[in-house]
């Protein structure tokens, strides 16, 4: 439990940082960190690596939605 709260507060610490530059729109560092450590702690429930999917293809599509996210335009 412990380790996992350094993880989140030290993503969640990136996010607000990251929001303050300008370099993301988050709306909610916190639970923009809980989003993206469910899907990397989730991959695991549904992965196969002989399945439709390549480890590459999870990893590209990953990076898409979490950066598309982050980078985006932000809404005026």
């Amino acid at each position: 439990v412990t380790l996992r709260r350094r993880y989140e507060r030290r993503l969640i610490d990136i996010l607000d940082q990251g929001e303050a530059a300008g370099l993301f729109r988050c709306g909610d560092a916190r639970v923009a960190a809980y989003g993206i450590l469910s899907m990397l702690t989730g991959v695991c429930t549904w992965f196969r690596p002989h399945g439709r999917l390549s480890k590459e293809q999870v990893i590209a599509i990953y990076s898409d939605q979490v950066l598309g996210g982050l980078l985006g335009p932000r809404e005026p």
